[in-house]
């Protein structure tokens, strides 16, 4: 650079520092042919305490990234490297002091947060109370705290008001909105156990009654805001049995509602409708068997005799699809089969549903006690439906108490090599369908007679192939006795349970439930297409009719 160039270049240095602009004249200084002038020395020498003075300034006002900033450039231009030092090492300690805060601060939420998730804002405030102030996060954590505990008090409110005018429902649904605010709330114990007593009064006095759906819709919100009990679970069994005999009625099962109605007249010992509907039903098998004992029942016996000769007969084929006799059972005995009466499709949808477990696979949930087997588009419409050459009803699975019966409808059926029309299924049969559709029979725990079919080399839509038949409850979690396992554990060896409840599938959990994001305590109606996650495991539940219409 010429002369009269960098002199030029150090008048605008001085006059940046003239004016202020220590930056500006700090960078121009720094330049190498101006730094090597006398000028250039004596300019840096002068921008030292200027520097040094703002960055005091700074450090005061809590810029400590602006602070050091400035103190490097005043040793960068050579001054009074003393004071620069000392404040150096003030600044880098209170930078310390910030970080260690800060950590303190994440740490608190994230704490807080785990509060939170379990159900307890008292806990989770206590925690944000003990952090450092001063952080954003924390304090629209805080306001989130603040604003679920002031809806909690507003559904407590609303529930004691609801009970005090005798509204249970209305009282249940408040406690409910009140225990997903704040699950861990002291005052909510004494509210819940007046409305469980009052509940459970209002179930057995509408079941005394025969106001089944009145009772099925108290015991679903009580369990829902209340949890499981005793008396909630003797509910579901009465009001299962209750729905247990009036679908065999459904479907002409007389031989299925006799003994579906023998076990509620155990249950309600004493109740008059009970007692008419055992004895109508009495007289109506007995009087089917009347029939069936007479020149009907010899004539039926005849037919069927007809038949099973011809699907054995060589010349008709071996793929002849006929109904086997009546009096045909392999294994202890099996309920009457009655492929003529397929379950309408609203009387069903209530109890198909989808499971999508992230990372794991789709599962097909069915909670009929009787399910059909058959071939996809066929007019049989069967809740299993596979895209293979079977009939169209080709078998059925009834279950009976805890008991699993395979009975084959219009198409052959084997397993371990024999053919079968009837069999008691143990864990570990491999069906065979047709020629070659297989279908593992499974009852992975002793804890649930709910069963597992696994479809071997078929799927059904929305790549399923896994079947869980559901009684009473399934399991999730990492262990062989798990219906669905999963390598995400939910909570160290516990598994997550899903049960059947009168308004759909209630989740419980030892970790906490979160509900599209929001925490739903250890136990949960799960609303269908909701994203459910329990630590790291994440699945969502639809209606199965719903997904195979789209």
């Amino acid at each position: 650079m010429f002369d009269f160039q960098r002199q030029v270049r150090l008048k605008q240095a001085e006059n940046a520092f003239k004016d202020g602009r220590l930056d500006e004249a700090f960078a121009i200084a720094c330049e190498k042919e101006i730094r090597d002038l006398r000028g250039g020395q004596v300019l840096l020498e002068g921008l030292v305490d200027p520097l040094l003075d703002r960055a005091e300034e700074h450090f005061s006002g809590g810029r400590l990234k602006e602070a050091l900033l400035d103190v490097e450039k005043a040793l960068h231009a050579g001054g009074n490297r003393s004071r620069a030092a000392e404040l150096r090492k003030e600044v880098g300690k209170a930078m310390e002091k910030r970080a260690l805060e800060g950590r303190r601060v994440r740490e608190a939420i994230k704490s807080a947060r785990g509060h939170l998730l379990h159900g307890s804002l008292h806990a989770g405030l206590e925690v944000l109370d003990s952090a450092p102030g001063g952080s954003t996060e924390a304090e629209q954590l805080r306001r989130e705290v603040e604003s679920l505990k002031r809806r909690a008090a507003e559904a407590r409110a609303r529930a004691s008001a609801f009970l005090s005018q005798g509204d249970l429902i209305e009282a249940l649904t408040a406690l409910w909105e009140a225990t997903a605010a704040d699950a861990r709330d002291e005052e909510l114990s004494e509210l819940k156990s007046r409305a469980k007593k009052l509940t459970v009064e209002a179930i057995a006095d509408a079941i005394e009654k025969g106001e089944l759906a009145t009772a099925s819709a108290l015991t679903s919100r009580l369990l829902q805001s209340v949890g499981e009990s005793l008396e909630a679970r003797r509910f579901v069994t009465t009001l299962g049995l209750c729905n247990e005999t009036a679908r065999a009625l459904l479907h002409g099962d007389l031989d299925g509602a006799r003994i579906a109605v023998a076990r509620l007249e155990r249950q309600l010992p004493g109740t008059t409708w009970v007692q008419e509907a055992c004895l109508a039903v009495t007289e109506a098998f007995d009087a089917l068997a009347t029939v069936r004992s007479g020149p009907l029942g010899q004539q039926l016996e005849a037919r069927e005799g007809y038949r099973q000769t011809a699907q054995n007969s060589p010349s008709l084929g071996e793929g002849a699809a006929v109904q086997p006799p009546l009096a045909t059972i392999h294994g202890p005995e099996a309920p009457p089969l009655d492929p003529s009466s397929s379950p309408p499709t609203r009387a069903r949808e209530s109890m198909r549903w989808i499971l999508w477990v992230d990372g794991v696979g789709t599962y097909l949930i069915l909670g009929s006690p009787r399910i059909s087997l058959g071939r996809t588009g066929s007019s049989a419409d069967p809740e299993i439906a596979l895209a293979v050459d079977i009939a169209g009803l080709h078998a059925e699975i009834f279950r009976s108490e805890d008991d699993y019966f395979l009975v084959a409808a219009q198409g052959k059926v084997e397993i371990a090599g024999q053919s079968v029309t009837r069999r008691l299924l143990s864990n570990g049969d491999l069906m065979v369908l047709g020629a070659a559709t297989k279908i593992l029979f499974e009852l992975p725990s002793p804890l649930t007679p709910s069963a597992l079919l696994t479809l071997k080399n078929q799927r059904i839509e929305r790549d399923v192939r896994k079947v869980i038949l559901l009684k009473d409850n399934l399991l999730m979690g990492a262990s062989e006795n798990c219906h669905v396992q999963v390598s995400a554990r939910p909570s160290g060896s516990c598994p997550v349970i899903l049960s059947l409840g009168p308004a759909g599938l209630v989740c419980k959990a030892d970790d906490g439930i979160q509900l599209s994001g929001q925490p739903a305590g250890r136990q949960a109606l799960l609303p269908l297409g909701a994203r459910v996650q329990i630590g790291e495991l994440t699945f969502t539940i639809t209606n199965a009719l719903e997904n195979l219409e789209t």
